[in-house]
Parts: C-alpha cells; structure tokens; sequence
C-alpha cells in the first residue's frame, strides 16, 4: 500500500513538475495520481507555486537587448545574401558555413604555403582579413581595434591572457583589449577571419 505522505515528502511531486524524470517515471506518478487524488492536488499546488515564482521573478531585459537581437538577425539575412565585396560585420551570431561560402571564391583550391594573409575588407573603420595556416599565428596585442575572429575550418588553441580557449568550425572568439593572445595550430590548416574594428 503506497504511503501518500511519504511518497509526496520524497520529492518526486517537485521532480515531476520540473519534468526531469523518466518517462517511465513520470507515467508511474501519473498512475499513482489517478488511484490517489491527493497526489494530483500536491501537483497542482506545486505548478501554481512555480508560476507564481516565475511572475514575482521576472527579469527585465537590456534596454538595448531587442535592438541588439534585431540586428543580429539581419547581420544573418546578410550574411546569406552577400558577396565577398559587401561583407557584413562578424559577431558571434555570425555562422561559418556563410562566411566559407564567400571566402572560397578568393582562394586557391589548396593551401601552398604556410600562412595565407589576404585582407576582406577595409574601410577605414572595420578590418576583416582571412587567415588560413599550417603555422601557429604569434602573440600580439592591441590597444586601438576590438578584435575577434570566427574559425572557418580545423581546430585550434587561442591563448588569452592566462586563459586557453579550445575553438573548432563555427568557433568565435572576442579579445579583450591590452590582453596578449596568440593561437596555436592543433589541427590544422585553420582558416579564420580576423576583424579589427577602431576603438570608437
């Protein structure tokens, strides 16, 4: 005979609501809540408290947060629609299989030496320069640009500070200005765009 009581002081009520049982679990609650209404109130009175937590919580966003969304999403559609002329700004929304398929048009098949250099853009304002090396890319760092860059192909180790931050495809990484960085080549060739942007 099942113990209402100590069956809802185990905390399976709690666990139920916040869905983080089993399937087989949450079927076995769910018959023992059909043959004990009690079970059903315990559950009812647990999702009304968490509800109740979730209003009394609420957390406004930025004030910016909506515009900084909106143009993420359309630094996106760009991406999407852009040639290698009309390039976007990189941010870390930015999504790599866009940038391969316009940096391809501007490099040779294989990689014939052992660090290619070839700038995208510069408009005085923004840099973006694609990097695609065998070779580990020495320490640097800057005072006068916000730098980041987005891995388009192989994996490698970006040495920041005193952190070391693994990135593969897709990877993207912000270097904090005055921070001495340098990456180290684990699987290579990488091939990354770099973009420098002046320190408003």
């Amino acid at each position: 005979m099942l113990n209402i009581n100590e069956y809802i002081a185990s905390g399976i009520i709690e666990d139920y609501c916040l869905n983080v049982l089993s399937e087989e679990e949450k079927a076995a609650v769910e018959k023992n809540a059909s043959q004990f209404p009690e079970i059903w109130k315990e559950i009812d009175i647990y999702e009304k408290t968490l509800e109740l937590y979730a209003l009394n919580n609420i957390v406004a966003a930025p004030h910016n947060h909506k515009a900084r969304v909106l143009d993420a999403m359309n630094n996106i559609i760009l991406e999407e629609k852009t040639d290698i002329n009309n390039l976007p700004v990189l941010n870390k929304y930015s999504e790599k299989d866009n940038w391969l398929k316009l940096v391809k048009a501007v490099l040779p098949e294989k990689l014939e030496v052992p660090m290619l250099i070839k700038e995208l853009k510069n408009d005085g304002n923004i840099f973006q320069t694609l990097i695609w090396t065998k070779e580990n890319y020495p320490d640097e760092v800057h005072d006068e640009v916000y730098e980041c860059f987005l891995v388009l192909e192989g994996e490698c180790e970006c040495y920041v500070g005193d952190e070391v931050i693994p990135l593969g495809p897709g990877g993207f990484l912000e270097i904090p200005l005055y921070t001495h960085h340098d990456v180290k080549v684990v699987k290579g060739p990488v091939m990354a765009v770099v973009q420098r942007v002046k320190v408003a």
